[in-house]
Parts: C-alpha cells; structure tokens; sequence
C-alpha cells in the first residue's frame, strides 16, 4: 500500500491479539510511516488523541497506518471528519470468537431454520456488517477516493460476498500483484 501511494491508512483485525503482533512487526521493518494503534480500554481522551495523531500526521504530508480492531470504536462510532484516509484494510471476516451465548444463539435458530441459515444469521452477517462499517469510514462524500483491501481469502466465496453492497467491485489479488494494481488505480486519476 504504502509503496503504491503514502498517505492515511486505517489496518482493521480481529483482535487486540492479532493487532498486538502486527504492531510489533510492523515496527520491527522500520517502514517509512508513522504506526499509531488502539489499545484496550481507551479513555476518551484516548481516543481523541489517537484520532487527533491520524489528522495531524497525514495532514503534515507523512505516511500513517492507524492499526483499530474489527467491531471497535473506530470502526463504528467514530467520526473521521477532517482525516482523508487513502485506504482501509480489513484482516479477516470478522467472526466473533465461539462463545456459549454465540453456541446458544445458534441452536436456537437451528430450531427454526436450517444449520446453514442459522450460522448464516449468527455468525456470517453480523461479521460481514463490521465490514461493511469499517469500509464506510473511508469514502464518505463523492469527492473522496481511496482503496478498500480485504486480507482473507474467505472473501471471495459466496457465502461472504452476498453480503457485499452491490457497487462494489472487488478484484481477487495475490500479494505479488498488489503493487502494481495499486499503482493503476492511483494514476487512472
């Protein structure tokens, strides 16, 4: 991403587990960006100035990735207004950890529907709806451009992508190709 174009870029994960690493190793290859990342229980303030680091690093012209997790404050409820981000990266599908209450959820709607329908409405659509929040941070006026990247390969199956808005076009890349395409779409104006 950031050798196709600099700018501001928000990294979505799954957790603060996987967050945690990618932080670590994105530290760890001296990147020409600045690293920002949401920890766990965020004060406000905390917030404002993670949020207040995004506007004033891509503001001054330097590279920044800004590593949120998936379903967190920072993909749902937050304004970015003022931040120009140039993409979002969503790591994963998104799928909420197993839990008793997810488990239970589930069987009850088995009762109802079949075992598909009912992972479908437990699982697959309230995932698929983190990411669709977490790709609206970035284009929210006509003028606005930037590029939406979706790490997992279960994105290009069915089952995820009938949840897609219907404008979007996605296009399958192996990470040997990302550059270049990148550098396409940023020229193409």
């Amino acid at each position: 991403l950031l050798q196709a174009q600099g700018g501001t870029y928000l990294v979505a994960l799954p957790s603060f587990a996987y967050l945690e690493m990618l932080t670590q190793a994105l530290h760890a290859h001296s990147l020409e960006a600045r690293i920002i990342a949401q920890t766990r229980q965020m004060s406000s303030g905390d917030q404002s100035a993670f949020l207040a680091q995004l506007a004033s690093a891509g503001a001054a012209g330097a590279s920044v990735l800004g590593c949120v997790v998936l379903g967190g404050v920072f993909a749902e409820s937050v304004d970015y207004s003022g931040i120009t981000l140039a993409g979002v990266v969503c790591v994963g599908v998104g799928l909420a950890p197993p839990s008793a209450e997810l488990r239970a959820r589930e069987a009850h709607l088995r009762d109802h529907h079949d075992a598909y329908r009912a992972r479908t409405l437990t699982a697959t659509l309230p995932a698929m709806t983190k990411i669709v929040q977490m790709a609206g941070r970035l284009l929210r006026s006509p003028e606005d451009r930037g590029v939406l990247c979706l790490v997992d390969d279960r994105f290009a199956e069915p089952d995820y992508r009938q949840f897609f808005p219907t404008h979007w076009v996605p296009k399958v890349l192996r990470a040997a190709q990302l550059t270049q395409e990148l550098e396409r779409f940023w020229s193409s104006g």
